[in-house]
């Protein structure tokens, strides 16, 4: 291979990539644009963490969880119940890692059990700490407000 096209092949990888960045920078763009969020005064945040703490008080992991029960569903086969599936469920994973992106992944059935036992184990985990933190937190709106 010569130098020549080498060069040109990396040339086009950088416009291929450089084309990736422009469409994340005008999404970004248009998302912030839409998802715009009014601010709240602290006496608004603090009444509305009053009558809805659920809402108010959402952490990462639960948004995360949220998005993976959003995206990924569940799929009933045949084969579930055949000696080849070991008891995993089969979840569609294609709005999640397929569907309008550069470069899509096609996880199996293995891949995909442990990814969402992972998640419900982090929903789980975000709940144990949320009980602990939430005691207090309600305490000290309560207080406040």
């Amino acid at each position: 291979m010569s130098y020549k096209s080498e060069l040109h092949k990396l040339i086009e990888e950088l416009e291929r990539k450089g084309e990736r960045l422009e469409a994340l920078i005008r999404l970004s763009k248009s998302l912030k644009d839409e998802e715009r969020r009014l601010p709240m005064s602290f006496n608004g945040f603090l009444n509305l963490a009053s009558r809805k703490p659920e809402h108010a008080f959402r952490n990462v992991f639960q948004l995360f969880y949220d998005m993976v029960e959003f995206y990924v569903r569940k799929v009933e086969d045949g084969k579930s119940k055949d000696n080849e599936s070991v008891g995993f469920i089969n979840y569609d994973f294609s709005n999640l890692f397929e569907k309008d992106c550069d470069d899509p992944f096609f996880p199996d059935r293995l891949f995909t059990n442990r990814f969402m036992k992972l998640a419900i184990d982090i929903k789980q985990a975000s709940q144990t700490i949320e009980y602990s933190c939430s005691r207090g937190l309600l305490e000290v709106v309560r207080v406040l407000s």
